[in-house]
């Protein structure tokens, strides 16, 4: 997992993570609409183990009208791993001058989702194939 911090066009810092991780739930968030619908929903997901080995899963918003919602959707069924970015930026009563580490992101901020896609795979076939793997085709 990737981490940056960025600042917005009001010059307030925002945090950016990107990764790979298979999502794990999809579930909306807040109250239903008079049609019984939700306008957000909550994706998490769990994150590749890194060199430390420690879990992280990651829950970021979307709007159940962005094209990234469908894909969420499309990938909590599939369980394929997915390459993913999320955008940390804080509520608006939280002070700009407060630097963006120094929050609490569960409370002081909100995830976006700005990217979900399905991961690269290398699809090739091995040129040689072990003799294991002869004996699991009969």
């Amino acid at each position: 997992m990737r981490a940056w911090i960025e600042a917005d066009d009001a010059g307030r810092q925002f945090l950016s993570r990107a990764g790979e991780g298979v999502v794990v739930s999809v579930s909306p968030v807040g109250i239903a609409g008079p049609d019984g619908g939700y306008l957000f929903h909550l994706i998490a997901l769990d994150c590749d183990h890194g060199p430390s080995g420690v879990r992280v899963r990651v829950r970021a918003q979307i709007a159940t009208e962005d094209p990234l919602y469908a894909i969420g959707c499309s990938a909590f069924d599939d369980g394929r791993p997915m390459v993913w970015s999320v955008q940390w930026h804080r509520h608006d009563w939280v002070p700009a001058d407060l630097p963006i580490i120094s929050l609490d992101l569960a409370t002081d901020a909100v995830g976006r989702l700005v990217e979900l896609r399905l991961a690269d795979f290398d699809h090739q076939v091995p040129e040689q194939i072990p003799a294991s793997w002869e004996r699991l085709r009969s």
